[in-house]
């Protein structure tokens, strides 16, 4: 009875969470479990109806009884109403949307709508963009739809698309928010991932209701019916972020680093992350740190806070202080992106505000749960995103341990009566003793939170980007203090900027200086050796026990008793599997061949080592970040041991610099023919290569290599024999492994395939084979096939090679043929010479 009624007062302290709890849980249950059509609503009529009838019949007397009735049936309502929410925004579409019009094919189409994301040109950051194959700079923009051209006239459609435009020449329609549009494109729906790790996209889309591409190839196939209707706010809107960019960015002093300071100030301070190079963006993922680019409580609670502190000083009514910091919120909101991060953060601000010019008192559970209630009712899908649990794993973590923790023994501050002996010791300096005072909390409240943000956040870090940041903690408690004041002072120069340009130059410098050592430091980190560890993604119930656990150590810190010791406990024997799961412990071979469009990437994993025989493609260009580097982590994959490159085909290469970039390889081997070559995409990679200080070996048709007592046997090119094809100077290796051989062939054409069987008729004998030249016929010699005689085949190939398929199958009817474009990734797992078969479609 004792905890019953310590339950209710706890509610009855945090009214909102349980109807946050309800909020989540009908979310939850519409995801998992479709329901028939009607089912929520009836149900939602019947529980509404039931409630104040219950309440009628016992008014006079209510009970516990009762009245814990009418809770449960007012949660059960709001959890349904969560539900019937979800299934609207999520599961079913109008019956006119526009994707209705498209296939998984690119299909000719004629759509009229309006543009409501702010475009924006994309840059193809690959060091081979110069290639005419390579992709072109694009203008892209979310279109909302409203009409489409059919055989019968205009039709009334609705749902977004993202549009991208190709531009092919220097004279293009300038685009803004708010147009009008008709436009003659090729529309196709959303690609799902064709392999293990890369990141789903088309739930994301799904989401934001952008189910379809539209890509147009020239500016003339649009017309531009009318310009955006000037109103007030929109006008507002643009004219405040473009001077809070300009004011940002301007009286920049000139230098090196300059790009890089203005990318990391617009993501910090504005939001716009889309300047940021690559190399960047990894690093401060690496590092742990990349929440400092996005908006979120510490961004709002800096600036709220700093922008408080001014009005304060200027208003003596804590009233007008707290409408003029409301204002400012209003403004900042306006002028960022609304993501989820942001707007809780705002929230809860504004909570604090509103509760501070009424005088009343807040609760921060409360503040909490009415977020997520907003956020959710709002935008229902918003739970199962990445940022919104880890944002609010992080501020709950933060609510119950932060003050424990600071109190402890383990980080403790110095209290008042230290600071007279401060004054003391330094001649009754009070002014000096409290700043070191403040100073000492600052850093030991810096530690406490970057200490309890990665602690907790480490389970969800490790399952969704298979990844753990060593140098979290330490990257934070260094990044805290450079934030604060790089934050304070990009508010200052905007602000300055429209009071009193002046001033607005003299905090350029120290702005940028603080720039270059936020981004030199990240840069430092992330350059340690394992700062960050790649892992597997741990089962989800380890995930729901470690948080339980903790919600339990959380509630019972303060009593010192048998359970609590036994909750430390399961908290540290926890550890034993999470480390075991995430880590990599396989014994048996595996070969994974990646679904990268037109290229290859091969990567055999041995029980100690990881090889990898070429990384490139025509058609993926973040082929590494996208695939390849994904891939690798879920792995538990941190280092490589060797990669081959096996000719001078870009579609063979063009991820291996970003490869590099991001994992250690210890040797690189290829063929003379590649560090001799002319070709200048070869003479870029090598330049690459180079610069990264890459080991670079040449091989041949004489050399062995050995891994774990798995031999990889070099086939081809001869060293004695001149060839002049790219293709047929193709590394040919055989890797024998146990029992089992594997044959990887690059492209080799007809003339070296005949002169293998001559020079070679038994080494090519093989039981798994990467199939030449991602299995073109006009190149194929078939009785190499046949003589090799492998059980199974594995074709690496794109869209456009789809119809070489059936007379693939119709060649070589008795062997297996897997083909990438069909079955996504295909890994083989050699367990005792049996072969273990697993695509991922």
């Amino acid at each position: 009875m004792a905890n019953f009624q310590s339950i209710r007062k706890s509610f009855a302290n945090t009214p909102l969470v349980p109807i946050a709890i309800a909020t989540i849980g009908g979310i939850i249950l519409a995801h998992h479990l479709p329901m028939p059509t009607n089912f929520i609503p009836i149900a939602l009529i019947a529980i509404l109806i039931a409630i104040p009838i219950i309440t009628f019949i016992f008014y006079n007397k209510p009970t516990t009884k009762h009245i814990f009735t009418v809770h449960l049936l007012l949660c059960i309502a709001i959890a349904l109403f969560a539900a019937l929410r979800y299934n609207l925004k999520f599961n079913r579409l109008p019956a006119n949307h526009h994707s209705r019009y498209a296939n998984q094919d690119r299909s000719l189409i004629t759509l009229q709508g309006k543009i409501i994301s702010e475009p924006y040109i994309t840059e193809n950051q690959s060091p081979f963009k110069s290639f005419s194959f390579t992709q072109r700079p694009s203008t892209i923009f979310t279109l909302k739809t409203t009409s489409i051209k059919t055989k019968s006239g205009w039709l009334e459609t609705s749902g977004n698309t993202l549009v991208a435009i190709d531009r092919i020449t220097d004279i293009h329609p300038t685009f803004i928010l708010g147009q009008t549009i008709q436009f003659d494109a090729t529309i196709s729906r959303r690609q799902q991932p064709a392999n293990f790790a890369q990141f789903d996209k088309t739930r994301q889309y799904r989401i934001t209701d952008k189910l379809t591409t539209c890509n147009i190839t020239h500016p003339d196939a649009i017309t531009i019916i009318c310009e955006p209707a000037n109103t007030s706010f929109a006008r507002l809107r643009r004219q405040l972020q473009n001077f809070s960019q300009q004011s940002l960015l301007e009286n920049d002093l000139s230098s090196p680093e300059s790009p890089n300071n203005q990318a990391f100030l617009t993501a910090l301070l504005l939001g716009d992350r889309k300047n940021l190079t690559q190399q960047q963006y990894d690093n401060f993922i690496a590092t742990g740190t990349i929440h400092f680019l996005s908006i979120s409580g510490l961004h709002v609670g800096i600036l709220t806070g700093f922008v408080w502190l001014i009005f304060s000083r200027v208003f003596r009514n804590s009233r007008n202080s707290s409408l003029a910091t409301l204002a400012f919120l209003i403004i900042f909101l306006i002028i960022i992106p609304p993501r989820a991060p942001a707007l809780r953060a705002s929230i809860i601000a504004a909570t604090y505000i509103i509760a501070s010019m009424f005088q009343r008192r807040t609760n921060t559970l409360n503040t909490l749960a009415l977020s997520i209630i907003i956020i959710l009712l709002i935008r229902p899908t918003d739970l199962f995103s990445r940022g919104f649990q880890l944002s609010y794993i992080i501020v709950l973590s933060l609510y119950f341990f932060a003050g424990p923790l600071h109190l402890s023994r383990i980080i403790k501050p110095i209290n008042h009566q230290q600071i007279e002996k401060l004054a003391i010791r330094y001649s009754n300096h009070r002014f000096l003793a409290m700043s070191l005072y403040r100073i000492k909390n600052f850093i030991l409240a810096t530690i406490n939170v970057s200490v309890i943000a990665a602690i907790t956040s480490m389970p969800l870090t490790a399952y969704y980007f298979n990844r753990i940041s060593l140098t979290a903690i330490i990257a934070s408690a260094i990044l805290m203090p450079i934030i604060t004041a790089t934050l304070t002072l990009g508010l200052l120069k905007i602000t300055f900027a429209a009071i009193i340009p002046q001033l607005s130059l003299l905090i350029a410098w120290p702005l940028a200086k603080l720039s270059t050592f936020s981004i030199w430091t990240v840069n430092s980190l992330a350059a340690i050796p394992y700062s960050s560890l790649n892992t597997k993604s741990p089962p989800l119930i380890l995930i729901i026990i470690f948080y339980a656990l903790m919600l339990a150590i959380a509630t019972h810190h303060h009593n010192k008793n048998r359970f609590s010791k036994i909750l430390l406990t399961a908290l540290a024997l926890w550890l034993i599997p999470f480390t075991y799961t995430i880590t990599s412990h396989d014994t048996d071979t595996k070969i994974h061949n990646l679904s990268i469009g037109d290229g290859l990437c091969t990567i055999i994993e041995l029980p100690s080592h990881t090889i990898i025989y070429d990384t490139g493609s025509l058609t993926n260009f973040d082929l590494t970040r996208q695939i390849v580097a994904p891939f690798l982590r879920a792995q538990a994959i941190n280092n490589i041991d060797a990669l081959f490159i096996s000719h001078t085909d870009i579609d063979h290469f063009s991820g291996i610099p970003d490869l590099c970039q991001s994992f250690n390889i210890k040797t690189i081997y290829t063929t003379k023919y590649l560090t001799e070559s002319d070709h200048p995409a070869a003479k870029i990679l090598l330049a690459k290569l180079k610069k990264q200080n890459q080991t670079i070996k040449t091989i041949n048709a004489a050399n062995e290599l050995t891994f774990d007592q798995n031999t990889f046997t070099c086939l081809w090119p001869p060293a004695d024999t001149k060839i002049s094809t790219p293709n047929n100077q193709s590394l040919v290796l055989r890797l024998q492994t146990n029992d089992t051989s594997i044959l990887l062939t690059g492209d080799i054409e007809q003339s070296p395939q005949h002169q293998l069987i001559q020079t070679h008729p038994k080494r090519i004998q093989t039981d798994i084979m990467i199939m030449p030249h991602h299995g073109s016929i006009n190149t194929l010699y078939p009785k190499f096939i046949t003589h090799c005689n492998p059980k199974l085949i594995i074709n690496s190939m794109g869209t456009d090679r789809h119809n070489k398929i059936p007379k693939l199958k119709t060649l070589f009817p008795t062997q297996t043929i897997l083909n990438t474009i069909e079955k996504g990734s295909i890994t083989i797992t050699i367990d005792n010479k049996a072969l273990n078969i697993k695509t991922y479609k």
